[in-house]
């Protein structure tokens, strides 16, 4: 006699190696941000001498950049549709703003190309 599995019991989908290491170094990459954009407004102003509205600005966009990072790799963690959009959004936003930015960096450059392409192929799997 076979057992019928619930709705929610067939979703379950085993997460592959390459997406938990792609998760743990985003949320080693991300929290950084989320702290020196609390430090970043506590110090800034001070050591670049921009205006106070510059860095309420900037420290703002780094925690709220951080704390959407966080979130989409939780999603792309738990296999999500909304995570996998998430982190390829984030990592693609990432590379334009090492090239706009100019502090290109090619480990980091090389490692956002790895992910874009990564969850691409395996796109098939979120839900």
């Amino acid at each position: 006699m076979e057992k019928k599995l619930s709705r929610k019991s067939k979703k379950i989908v085993e997460r592959p190696i390459g997406i938990t290491i792609i998760c743990l170094i985003g949320w080693l990459f991300s929290f950084p941000s989320i702290i020196g954009g609390i430090v970043g407004f506590k110090f800034l102003g001070v050591y670049s001498g921009k205006t106070e509205a510059f860095v309420i600005i900037t420290s703002f966009g780094f925690v709220a950049i951080g704390i959407l990072a966080v979130l989409s790799y939780y999603g792309l963690w738990k296999m999500k549709k909304l995570g996998f959009y998430g982190v390829l959004i984030h990592s693609i936003v990432f590379i334009l703003a090492m090239f706009i930015g100019e502090i290109f960096n090619i480990g980091i450059f090389l490692y956002m190309v790895f992910v874009i392409v990564y969850l691409i192929t395996k796109r098939k799997l979120f839900h």
